[in-house]
């Protein structure tokens, strides 16, 4: 059984795993150009400038 913890510390490592295609909404543009996402990843975009992989969007 999920704890609000842990709950809580999923959703921020969805969050930083969502930084790396953050702004591309083409699911075939993400797997061209990041694979397939499965670990943190520097954004793409100029959305997030100074954010590097890890880090919240």
């Amino acid at each position: 059984m999920s704890t609000p913890s842990d709950i809580v510390l999923g959703s921020f490592i969805g969050d930083a795993l969502a930084l790396g295609p953050h702004w591309i909404y083409d699911p075939s543009q993400i797997r061209e150009k990041l694979g397939r996402v499965t670990v943190y990843q520097d954004p793409m975009a100029v959305y997030h400038k100074g954010k590097h992989a890890g880090d919240q969007t």
